[in-house]
């Protein structure tokens, strides 16, 4: 068989391989050969590792640790978020209503009261009324019935009713002095 008869081997080898090689021509020497450099023209190809698909590997670390910082980014505008609420309630309480006790009372000031007289329940209720209208705004309270007051001192108290906001209430009235201050702590009836 020939080489040309061969698919597997190459033109010019010979099909045996016990055969020697063929022979190769000779270099140039003398004072005509010149030496040349060898030069190597291709440039080095830089090399790529892409990681495996899946998970785990430099590029799932990198994923885990993305992760992570979205996790404490988010609980950290939560907790600012709860910060914020917290300093705006304390800073601005608002109002809570005729559904509870104040932090703040309602104030006013009895008409024409003297220390240690009586003062007269119709005209209590009309002072608490105008309390209300100044805290409120008008017509905020309505139905307002209250004791007579056995002195103007302070500490005194009665308890009085009316409607706040539509909603009945029961409204302690406390004397702050004897001049005819008063403050109005109210709680839903």
């Amino acid at each position: 068989m020939s080489t040309q008869d061969d698919p597997y081997v190459a033109p010019g080898q010979p099909s045996d391989p016990a055969a020697p090689p063929p022979p190769q021509p000779a270099a140039p020497s003398g004072p005509t050969a010149y030496a040349q450099p060898q030069t190597a023209y291709a440039q080095p190809q830089p090399t790529y590792a892409y990681p495996a698909p899946g998970y785990g590997g430099a590029s799932g670390s990198g994923r885990g640790l993305a992760v992570a910082a979205l996790v404490v980014a988010v609980l950290a505008l939560v907790a600012a978020g709860v910060a914020l609420v917290v300093v705006l309630l304390a800073l601005f309480p608002g109002d809570p209503g005729p559904y509870g006790p104040y932090d703040e009372a309602i104030t006013g000031t009895l008409a024409q009261a003297e220390a240690g007289q009586p003062y007269a329940g119709a005209d209590l209720a009309d002072e608490v009324a105008r309390a209300f209208d100044t805290y409120y705004g008008p017509d905020s309270i309505s139905g307002t019935t209250c004791p007579d007051l056995p002195s103007v001192s302070e500490g005194e108290s009665v308890t009085c009713t009316g409607t706040v906001l539509d909603v009945p209430s029961d409204l302690e009235v406390l004397l702050t002095d004897d001049r005819g201050h008063f403050e109005v702590l109210e709680s839903p009836s």
